[in-house]
C-alpha cells in the first residue's frame, strides 16, 4: 500500500511499470523465503507434526474448517460479483479506476468524498490494474480471514486454543462481518490493522516490554489511520495505554518509547492528512471541520459545515449507554442497509462475565477489562466526532468477540468439572453451532438485490454474462452505456438522483455531493438561465434517477427542474428505462412532437352497462361522481380492501423503440394516503408477452399528476396500460394518458 500510494504520488500509474515494480519486489523476497522453506523441510516437519496430532484433534480442525467453508460460501459468491453497493460505485472503486485513467493521485472532480481515497483504495488501484473489478472485493474479503486469525492468535495469547478458537468464530459467523467483507469497502481493512497493532501492545505488555513489539503496534497504527480516520479513537486510547504502563513499568524510558510510536504513527498516517489539508483546507477532511463547529462554535465561519446530528452530552451518553442493546434489537439505527439482525447476540454474549471466575489468570481478566473498556470510550468518541455507524464500530468488534470467548470457556471449564462433563460439553457445542449457522438468515435476507436468486448464483455458474447482472442489479447501468456511446467523447452529466461514478467513462456530477452543480440548479433564476450556464460548463445530459428522487425527495428538491417546463423546453429524452431518464441538453431549444393521447375514453365519461367503454376490467370496479373534470372518475380498491379489488386496461398499437408517456392523474379516497400501480406491458405480434415497467405510488388526498417514461422494446407491437390500487385504500383515477415522446397532452384544466 505505502509503495502503491508513492507510484501514485509521482504520477506512475502504468501497467508496465507496476508489473516491473512487482517483478523486483518477487525478486527481492521470494527466491529467499522458497530457499528456506526447502532448506529447513518446513514442507515436511509441518505434514508431520500433522500427523502426530491426536485423531480428536484433527477432526475437530476439519469440522471447523468445513464449518467455516459453508460460511463462507455466500460471502465468496457476493465477492465474485461485480461491485453494486453505494460506496463502492461513488469512490471506494470508482476513485481508484479514475486514478488509473489519469495516471496517478490527482483531485478527483466528481464528489466530496474524493479525499477518503487512502491506503486500501490504493491497494484497490492494483487489483483494478492487474486482477480486474473483482480484486477489491476479494482483498477485502481476506481481510475477514486476517482478522479471525489475529482474533484467534490473541485469544490464545489471553487464554488458550479454544477460547481462540471460539472467538474467531464468532467474528467470521457475524451477519455483519459476512456482508461487509464482500464488498469492496474498507472497514475489515481498518480492523485487521488495528487488531493486529492490539496484538503486538497485548505481547508488549505479556513478554515484560520488548520494545520491537512497540515498533510493530506503531507500524499497523499507523497503516489503520492512513486507511480511515474511524481508526483514531482506537489507536488514540491504546497510544495513552502505553504511556500509563511505561509510567508505571519503566518511568525512563517512558516518553523515549512513547514519541517513537508516536512518531512511527504520524509518519505512515501523515502524508494522507498533508495532502487532504492541500486539497481541502481540512487535514482530517471531513472531522476537522465538524469537531471546529461543535467545539469552537463562536469562531466557526459563518458558512455552516454540514454534520451529523448527535444531540447534547447527555443524549449522547444514553445513547452510548444503549449502543449494546441497539445492536442486537435495532441494528438498522446504525446499519441502514439491513433490516436488523447483524450482530445477532454478540453484545449480550460478550457482557464481562469471565470477571467473576476464578479460573482466569488475574492479567488475563484485567487485559480483557481494560480492552472492553477502551471499546467503550473509542466508541464514545466516535459518537462525539460522527455518529457510531455500524461498519465504523467494527475494530471494536474483535474484543466483543474475545470476551465472549473467554466466556465460553469459562462455561466449558465449569462443564468439565461435572460428573456428567462429556453430556454438558456436548450439549455447549450444540448450542454454539446453532449459534453460528443462525447467523447466516439475516445475512442472506441482506441481499436484497440479487433477487430472485439473493446470491449471484447464476452469475457465478456463467448462465448469466456480466452486463446482464449490472443491468439486473444496477439500474443506472444501461443508461450509463447508451450515453458513453453516443459520438463527442467524454461526455459531462449532470445526475440527479444518482451519484454512481463506475461503469462510465463518461463525468458523472451528482448534484448532491458536486457543489459546481448544484449550484447552478440553485442559482439559475429562469429556465434560459440554466440552459446557457449548463452549456457554458460543458453539460451534455441531464440524468434523473426519478424512484430515487422520489424515495428521499428532500435530497433532490430543484423547482428549476421540477416545478418548471425546463426539461420540455430545452432538453431531450433520448433513454427510459426502469424510471432512468436522460436528457439531451439543448440550449437553443427544443422542439417536441406534438403529443396524441393513444388510449381512448380516457376520462370515463363513457359508459356502458355502468362499465368505461373501451376499458377492459377485473374483479371490481366502482364509478365515481367525484372526478378531476367531467362526470365520472373510477374507485379502485387493493387487493386487501373489504371493498372489492379490481383493476382496469386497455390495449393499444405502438411503434417498437419508441419512447412513451404514461401517466394518471390520482387522488385517494379517504384522508389516508393510498397506493396505486402505474404499470405498462408489451406485447408482441402475436400478443405475447415480452417486457414491461411498473412504478409504485404514494397518492395523496389531492389531485395530482403521476406519470413516468419508458421505451418500447423490440419486436413490441402493442401496449396495455393498467390502473390498479394496492392496499386497503381505494384511489380515485381520472385523465389517464399514453402519448409517444416525453409529455402527454394537457387533458385537464390544469398544465400538467
Amino acid at each position: 500500500m505505502v509503495l502503491r500510494s508513492i507510484q501514485g504520488a509521482v504520477g506512475a500509474f502504468s501497467t508496465p511499470w507496476t508489473w516491473l515494480g512487482l517483478a523486483g519486489l518477487a525478486l527481492l523476497f521470494v527466491p529467499s523465503q522458497f530457499k528456506m522453506w526447502i532448506t529447513q523441510s518446513r514442507a515436511s516437519k509441518f505434514w508431520e507434526s500433522l500427523k502426530l496430532w491426536p485423531e480428536e484433534k484433527r477432526q475437530f480442525i476439519f469440522s471447523l474448517l468445513t464449518a467455516g467453508v459453508f460460511l463462507w460460501g455466500a460471502s465468496w459468491l457476493i465477492a465474485l460479483a461485480p461491485p453494486t453497493r453505494y460506496d463502492e460505485l461513488t469512490y471506494h472503486v470508482a476513485g481508484p479506476s479514475y486514478y488509473l485513467r489519469q495516471g496517478g493521485i490527482v483531485p478527483y472532480p466528481e464528489g466530496s468524498n474524493n479525499p477518503w481515497l487512502h491506503y486500501v483504495e490504493m491497494l484497490y488501484s492494483l487489483g483494478l490494474e492487474i486482477g480486474g473489478e473483482v480484486a477489491p472485493r476479494l482483498m477485502h474479503l481476506s481481510m475477514v480471514v486476517t482478522s479471525s486469525g489475529l482474533i484467534f492468535l490473541t485469544g490464545r495469547k489471553l487464554i488458550n486454543d479454544r477460547a481462540g478458537l471460539i472467538a474467531a468464530s464468532l467474528f467470521f459467523s457475524l451477519p455483519v462481518v459476512a456482508y461487509e467483507g464482500a464488498t469492496a469497502y474498507i472497514d475489515l481493512f481498518v480492523t485487521a490493522y488495528t487488531t493486529a497493532a492490539a496484538y503486538a501492545l497485548v505481547s508488549w505488555y505479556l513478554e515484560g516490554g520488548e520494545n520491537r513489539w512497540l515498533v510493530v503496534f506503531g507500524v499497523f497504527a499507523g497503516l489503520a489511520i492512513g486507511m480511515k480516520l474511524t481508526a483514531a479513537p482506537g489507536v488514540a486510547i491504546m497510544l495513552l495505554a502505553i504511556l500509563g504502563v511505561g509510567l508505571i513499568r519503566r518511568p525512563r524510558l517512558r516518553f523515549k518509547m512513547f514519541a517513537l510510536v508516536s512518531g512511527i504513527v504520524l509518519l505512515l498516517s501523515a502524508p494522507w492528512f498533508i495532502r487532504d489539508w492541500l486539497w481541502t483546507g481540512d487535514p482530517f477532511f471531513p472531522y476537522g471541520q465538524w469537531l471546529w463547529v461543535k467545539i469552537f462554535p463562536s469562531l466557526s465561519p459563518s458558512v455552516v459545515v454540514p454534520s451529523p446530528s448527535v444531540g447534547s452530552l447527555g443524549e449522547t451518553a444514553l445513547r452510548l449507554l444503549r449502543y449494546p442493546l441497539d445492536l442486537v434489537f435495532n441494528s438498522r439505527r446504525y446499519y441502514h442497509e439491513a433490516p436488523g439482525g447483524m450482530v445477532v447476540a454478540l453484545p449480550i454474549l460478550a457482557v464481562p462475565v469471565f470477571l467473576f471466575s476464578e479460573r482466569l489468570s488475574k492479567t488475563t481478566r484485567k487485559i480483557l477489562a481494560v480492552a472492553l473498556g477502551m471499546s467503550v470510550l473509542a466508541v464514545g468518541l466516535m459518537f462525539f466526532a460522527n455518529n457510531a455507524l455500524l461498519r465504523y464500530a467494527l475494530p471494536v468488534f474483535p474484543w466483543l468477540v474475545l470476551a465472549a470467548g473467554v466466556n465460553f470457556e469459562v462455561l466449558f471449564q465449569a462443564l468439565e468439572s461435572l460428573p456428567k462433563a462429556k453430556h454438558g460439553l456436548f450439549l455447549g457445542l450444540v448450542l454454539v453451532l446453532v449459534y453460528l449457522f443462525s447467523t447466516r438468515p439475516p445475512f442472506i435476507v441482506r441481499i436484497w438485490e440479487n433477487l430472485p436468486q439473493r446470491l449471484p448464483v447464476n452469475y457465478f455458474l456463467g448462465r448469466e454474462s456480466r452486463e446482464a447482472y449490472l443491468s439486473r442489479t444496477l439500474p443506472v447501468y444501461d443508461a450509463y452505456q447508451f450515453i458513453d456511446a453516443q459520438p463527442g467523447g467524454r461526455h459531462r452529466v449532470l445526475s440527479i438522483g444518482n451519484e454512481f461514478r463506475l461503469y462510465t467513462q463518461s463525468r458523472i456530477d451528482g448534484v448532491y455531493d458536486v457543489v459546481e452543480a448544484q449550484n447552478l440548479l440553485v442559482s439559475a433564476q429562469n429556465e434560459a438561465e440554466l440552459a446557457a450556464q449548463l452549456k457554458e460548463h460543458g453539460y451534455d445530459f441531464v440524468l434523473i434517477n426519478q424512484p430515487e428522487v422520489e424515495y428521499v425527495s428532500w435530497k433532490y428538491t430543484y423547482p428549476i427542474l421540477q416545478q418548471s417546463d425546463f426539461l420540455n423546453r430545452y432538453a431531450e429524452l433520448v433513454f427510459a428505462q426502469k424510471g432512468i431518464y436522460v436528457y439531451q441538453l439543448r440550449p437553443e431549444g427544443v422542439k417536441l412532437i406534438s403529443p396524441n393521447n393513444l388510449l381512448s375514453n380516457a376520462g370515463f365519461e363513457e359508459i356502458n352497462a355502468e362499465n368505461p367503454s373501451s376499458w377492459g376490467r377485473e374483479g371490481t370496479i366502482l364509478l365515481s361522481n367525484d372526478a378531476l373534470e367531467g362526470e365520472w372518475a373510477v374507485l379502485l380498491y387493493g387487493p386487501i380492501s373489504s371493498n372489492g379489488f379490481g383493476y382496469l386496461w386497455q390495449q393499444v398499437p405502438i411503434e417498437e423503440g419508441k419512447i412513451y408517456t404514461v401517466g394518471y392523474w390520482l387522488r385517494a379516497y379517504s384522508h389516508q394516503p393510498a397506493l396505486f400501480l402505474m404499470r405498462v406491458a408489451w406485447l408482441n405480434q402475436s400478443g405475447q408477452f415480452i417486457g414491461g415497467e411498473e412504478f409504485w405510488k404514494n397518492v395523496t388526498s389531492d389531485w395530482e399528476w403521476y406519470y413516468f417514461h419508458t421505451k418500447a422494446p423490440n419486436e413490441a407491437r402493442f401496449a396495455r396500460v393498467y390502473g390498479s390500487a394496492g392496499g386497503d385504500q381505494g384511489v380515485l383515477m381520472d385523465a389517464v394518458c399514453m402519448a409517444e415522446g416525453q409529455r402527454c397532452p394537457s387533458l385537464t384544466k390544469q398544465d400538467h
